[in-house]
């Protein structure tokens, strides 16, 4: 074979390749999950929520029933999960959005605390998915991952604890600042002990639990 055929079977071959790693590449990045997605959701969340209530009291009900239906398409995208897993909760908290957005519309609803409130089970269920996934994630040892999901928590954590008032706040704030610290270091791949991300994730259960309490229509006597 001459040193023509040579060079052109080797420029042959090494667009094969070439093409196959970028491929592969396209399909790694594709098929993986954004690790700052919950995170991001609830600044989106809050964004909407705003949009929601601020349309609610100029009487734009459309607008606000729109902005509401966003959310859900925000949050629907866990849907899936939450129903393999059972999570209730979850599944709940969107329907709750999914229909005060239609009595929105519909003029039915009197009062703006009303979206607050479908928004801060939403948010109650979020950070209760997120730390989940978070302690699933330090048992199997996944720092980065743990770190990401604990910041997605405290983020919809902060979210239901504003708009539930001045009671309590404190306390919660501290626990959502040092969730956020604590997701820092495992993000960053900081050395963190076994003990100090415990203390943390017992913390963050120990506020959902608290958010959820509030939130939990009282028992009829």
């Amino acid at each position: 074979m001459s040193f023509k055929k040579i060079a052109v079977a080797l420029t042959f071959f090494s667009a094969i390749w070439l093409s196959a790693g970028a491929a592969t590449q396209g399909q790694e990045k594709a098929s993986s999950p954004n690790p700052s997605a919950g995170a991001n959701s609830a600044g989106e969340v809050e964004k909407i929520h705003q949009q929601a209530r601020e349309s609610f009291l100029k009487k734009e009900l459309k607008a606000s029933s729109e902005a509401i239906r966003r959310a859900v398409k925000t949050l629907g995208a866990l849907e899936k999960k939450a129903e393999k897993n059972r999570e209730r909760a979850y599944l709940d908290s969107v329907e709750g959005l999914r229909k005060i957005a239609g009595r929105v519309e519909k003029g039915t609803v009197k009062s703006v605390k009303e979206i607050d409130e479908a928004f801060v089970k939403a948010s109650h269920s979020l950070a209760k998915h997120h730390y989940m996934e978070a302690a699933s994630s330090w048992g199997k040892k996944e720092g980065v991952q743990t770190g990401e999901e604990l910041k997605a928590a405290a983020a919809h954590l902060e979210e239901g604890i504003k708009w539930m008032g001045e009671k309590g706040k404190q306390e919660g704030d501290a626990v959502v600042k040092d969730t956020h610290l604590l997701a820092g270091k495992l993000i960053e791949g900081a050395q963190v002990s076994n003990e100090e991300v415990e203390r943390g994730l017992k913390a963050l259960r120990t506020e959902i639990d608290k958010l959820g309490k509030k939130i939990r229509p009282a028992k009829k006597t």
